[in-house]
């Protein structure tokens, strides 16, 4: 498993682009909510290893600002690893560390935004006979980065490649899935709904 993390770590930019009018023939997006956290209740310990609550506001958890865009509540009990004695955590700091490490679930992790994975076909040029003669310059492996763009509708995101489908017998590339997009100019992670809805 650890070898599987550093291989995704250092995912492999190759200056692949996949363009509508060029190689992209088709997009299939698909979103779950199945992880997403609205409510974050964090804990730490005293120092006999006792539960700490957040205590922020008369409530013991804090809201995520899309919590409203759910019937009910994503809760989670957020284990901060925090203790009062250990990491200059104290009696009189442990409340604003408790409420800086759930805001950080919301502003650094993400976890109230639904995950986003899209299936891109394309054609590798390579695989053509017109442009036989660059096979091998296109290839796409696991875990790299693509650049998928649509000059339509407007886009143009980063995003690494999480799985690959060959046809076996013609060994030609038939599609990717491509997961954690990102704007490809400036690598900020893209919301659900920044994503134009495809049609067609």
């Amino acid at each position: 498993i650890n070898g599987l993390s550093d291989i995704v770590d250092r995912a492999y930019d190759r200056g692949m682009v996949i363009q509508n009018e060029k190689n992209l023939l088709g997009v299939e997006r698909k979103e779950s909510i199945e992880n997403v956290v609205t409510r974050v209740a964090p804990i730490g310990k005293t120092a006999k290893g006792d539960v700490v609550w957040l205590n922020y506001d008369n409530k013991k958890y804090i809201d995520s600002q899309y919590i409203a865009d759910y019937a009910e509540p994503k809760c989670e009990i957020y284990d901060t690893g925090l203790q009062i004695g250990k990491d200059d955590v104290t009696e009189q700091n442990i409340q604003a560390k408790l409420l800086e490490a759930a805001q950080k679930r919301f502003t650094e992790d993400k976890v109230d935004i639904p995950e986003l994975t899209m299936t891109i076909e394309f054609i590798s040029l390579g695989d053509t006979e017109e442009y036989a003669q660059y096979r091998g310059l296109d290839k796409v492996y696991l875990y790299d980065i693509l650049t998928i763009k649509d000059t339509v509708r407007g886009y143009n995101y980063s995003a690494q490649v999480i799985g690959v489908e060959h046809d076996i017998l013609t060994g030609m590339l038939l599609s990717v899935k491509i997961g954690s997009i990102t704007n490809a100019d400036d690598t900020r992670k893209i919301a659900t709904w920044q994503v134009p809805e495809i049609d067609g």
